[in-house]
């Protein structure tokens, strides 16, 4: 539109110089016409007089620019025969004529001008309301939820600013639509999430309620009262690490809890977790080997201790629950380019290639009657995921089923900078 507008405004201001340069032509013809009549009468009078020395003398002061002495005198001479100032002559009838046409012209080429400009102020107003009317059609339809596209594509260059507009709304629709699936995804997320939660509370609560009725009735013997106290308190312990995950998850996504980068020595922070799960695989008979170069035990790193101790806690936990007693649990590190890798390898009943990326989803469970057997409840692994991701890192799995080997190997990658 700003160049349609410029384009009309270099237009408007051609036609008023024109006019100018007509009316200043019109103007100069008319006094250079004027000045060739006063030179045809003095050379007509001097062509008549040819001897008369003093017409000769006053003839050159005129046109020298000299004053008439006698001026008085010869308008007098004039008077009489009827040709003065203010009386028509046909010199004076030229003069009024040519005025007249040059008044003409102007008026004609200023109302040319008034036409053109109206014209002009029309048919952009025209074209500006069709299409505010065409914005405010899409804006109502952006309310109702339809996001449609505009064909900004056939607005010519003249329209150059309705153009943007369309483009930022287009854009603007574009982020509506995201945002709405985005919030209907959210929506069947939260669906699905209540539905696994309730899922995931049903069978220890309904398991809970079964044993405290068996533990009402006086008819069991102390040896099973002591069976059922101890499931109980082994069903209340699985609930009770099931909402500490959930909340850990809840204050993840939501915030609550924020990832904090800082330099720290990554061996130190392995080393940890390692400590939080050795008496549980102490128990259980399994060892724990930590293989890592000198230079990589003093490594620095940007990476958040706390959390990345959380997530190697939950991988070392699956190691461990799967794993038959004397087997080893291997951590080993590896430096590369531009990131450090860290790989915990077990020797338990390993995972099927299909349910490599299964894993990390919140709730998954595999389905073996291994794990089957196993108390759990699906969110280990997904927050490791979530935790590792979130430092610019990458978690993958990978297998040995069906090679004559057993075991899983989780693979952390943490760049450098």
């Amino acid at each position: 539109m700003e160049s349609g507008m410029q384009k009309k405004y270099i237009i408007t201001a051609a036609l008023l110089f024109l006019l100018v340069l007509l009316a200043a032509g019109g103007l100069s013809w008319g006094e250079y016409e004027n000045y060739r009549e006063k030179i045809q009468i003095i050379t007509s009078i001097a062509v008549e007089n040819p001897e008369n020395t003093d017409f000769l003398r006053f003839a050159t002061e005129l046109l020298k620019g000299q004053k008439i002495i006698n001026g008085r005198i010869g308008e007098n001479i004039l008077k009489e025969y009827g040709y003065f100032k203010g009386i028509d002559n046909v010199y004076s009838q030229e003069l009024k004529y040519k005025l007249l046409i040059v008044g003409i012209c102007s008026l004609g080429f200023y109302c040319i001008i008034l036409v053109i400009l109206t014209w002009l102020w029309r048919n952009n107003r025209k074209l500006v309301r069709c299409e505010l009317n065409n914005l405010e059609g899409l804006l109502a339809d952006y309310s109702k939820g339809d996001y449609k596209k505009t064909d900004y594509e056939a607005l010519s260059e003249k329209e150059a600013a309705i153009k943007r507009i369309c483009i930022q709304l287009e854009s603007l629709g574009s982020y509506f639509k995201m945002k709405e699936e985005l919030i209907n995804r959210e929506k069947n997320e939260t669906k699905t999430l209540v539905t696994d939660i309730s899922h995931q509370l049903k069978t220890p609560v309904a398991a809970l309620k079964a044993y405290f009725d068996i533990l009402r009735r006086v008819d069991i013997s102390i040896e099973e009262r002591q069976e059922f106290l101890h499931r109980s308190g082994a069903m209340l312990a699985g609930l009770e690490n099931l909402l500490a995950a959930l909340i850990n998850i809840s204050r993840l996504e939501t915030g609550l809890i924020e990832i904090k980068i800082a330099e720290a020595n990554i061996f130190n922070t392995l080393l940890e977790a390692v400590n939080r799960v050795y008496q549980k695989a102490e128990e259980k008979q399994i060892e724990i080997a930590m293989e890592a170069e000198e230079e990589l035990q003093s490594l620095i790193i940007p990476h958040d201790a706390g959390w990345m101790c959380e997530a190697v806690v939950n991988i070392l936990d699956n190691g461990i629950k799967y794993s038959e007693a004397g087997s080893c649990i291997t951590i080993t590190m590896a430096k590369r380019v531009s990131f450090l890798r860290i790989e915990i390898s077990d020797e338990g009943i390993g995972i099927p290639k299909e349910e490599y990326h299964e894993i990390f989803k919140r709730f998954f469970r595999g389905n073996s009657r291994e794990v089957k057997s196993q108390a759990g409840s699906g969110v280990g692994l997904y927050l490791t995921r979530e935790i590792i991701t979130r430092q610019r890192g990458i978690v993958t799995v990978s297998s040995c089923i069906g090679s004559g080997r057993k075991g899983s190997c989780f693979i952390i990658q943490l760049p450098y900078k």
